[in-house]
């Protein structure tokens, strides 16, 4: 899309919102942030207008990617975290977990039917070449949403704040000595109007968000409780389907993809699609789609295996059944499951929902899995 002819949904920005945007990108890219800041240098800011806590990241140290991020509140410095460990990217909890805002420079052969391009006007110069500024909203599921007017608003604040940061740091040398001293420094203005750093007070561990809650009510264990335990041995796992789904170009989500399958045949016995619309829904979406594939079974295993340690305290109740849960780092047979079905989605994008699930179920019941082992 080209121009301010496409903003005609009242949550998007309004034309003087993106002039500011544009204006700020700008700014931005003459600052050239990334010749003092690394990737590593997170920091932290408190949102003058609602004391919101957001953490900057300045982008473009190696040269090949520029831009600005803006981890939001807690879940977005868990997300973060989740970056600099060892999690894939294609577990459910690792896009769940994204907040952020994100303003990126790319170059015009990467940008969108929908993005905003004013020629003469949004684009800059970043090493000699023409870039243009993207900006998108990165939430839980979703990792290439269109930006609101809140989150343009956001952008508005906070873009001059850490211009200032940028110049304050080009003129005392000394500052960026903080990052050394503080693994995240939190920068405050005092009354004085000076930047201070400070540290940061009672922000929780992502350990301590990323832990699954008390799933199992009474209702689920009377009658999970009455169900036959048989000798039969499962592979429960669950992915991030490899493409994005639904009708709003600037609005596509993923889907997470939960799988049980027989261990012996490799053969899949259930399937279900989650996809939350917040992160907190994510472990009770799994759940119920968990109740759910053993009910449709109608007895119990005697194991259960899973590779993902999350999952296994997620089912950690169903040990008190009688069950044996067990850890493995790899499951063939699982794995097979998800290359075949995720070998077959659509990749343009633009199929709503219900018809990829159709795609899903019509892969597992009619496809050349059919009740075939897929891996000996």
């Amino acid at each position: 899309m080209r121009g301010f002819a496409i903003l005609n949904k009242k949550r998007e920005p309004g034309k003087d919102q993106w002039e500011k945007l544009f204006d700020l990108a700008r700014n931005y890219a003459q600052a050239k942030p990334w010749e003092l800041f690394s990737d590593m240098d997170l920091f932290a800011l408190s949102r003058p207008s609602t004391q919101e806590l957001v953490f900057p990241l300045i982008m473009g140290c190696g040269g090949e990617f520029f831009g600005l991020s803006f981890y939001r509140g807690e879940t977005g410095l868990v997300h973060y975290s989740l970056a600099q460990s060892e999690m894939e990217p294609d577990n459910p909890l690792f896009l769940a977990m994204y907040n952020n805002l994100l303003l990126s420079f790319m170059e015009r052969r990467y940008l969108e039917k929908h993005d905003i391009v004013l020629p003469g006007i949004s684009e800059v110069r970043i090493k000699r070449r023409k870039m243009w500024p993207q900006y998108r909203k990165m939430g839980c599921m979703r990792v290439n949403s269109g930006i609101t007017k809140e989150e343009a608003d956001l952008f508005i604040e906070m873009i001059p704040l850490v211009l200032e940061v940028v110049d304050l740091a080009r003129s005392n040398s000394k500052f960026l000595e903080v990052f050394d001293e503080k693994p995240i420094p939190l920068l405050l203005k005092n009354e004085a109007g000076h930047w201070v750093s400070a540290n940061l007070q009672n922000i929780p561990g992502a350990m301590d968000i990323l832990e699954p809650p008390q799933l199992m009510g009474s209702r689920d264990a009377d009658m999970l409780g009455s169900l036959e335990i048989r000798e039969d041995k499962w592979q429960l796992g669950w992915k991030v389907a490899p493409a994005f789904f639904g009708n709003d170009p600037q609005d596509m989500a993923s889907i997470a993809v939960m799988h049980i399958v027989d261990k012996e045949t490799g053969v899949p016995r259930q399937f279900r699609t989650i996809s939350p619309d917040q992160p907190e829904d994510l472990w009770i979406d799994f759940w119920r789609e968990l109740v759910s594939m053993i009910k449709e079974e109608k007895f119990l295993p005697s194991v259960i295996e899973v590779s993902d340690p999350w999952v296994a305290e997620a089912i950690k109740p169903l040990g008190d059944l009688g069950i044996r849960i067990v850890e493995r780092e790899f499951l063939p047979e699982l794995e097979a499951v998800f290359d075949f079905v995720f070998s077959r989605m659509p990749r343009d994008g633009q199929n709503d929902r219900v018809k990829s699930y159709g795609i899903l179920r019509y892969s597992l019941l009619t496809g050349p899995l059919g009740g075939k082992n897929i891996v000996r």
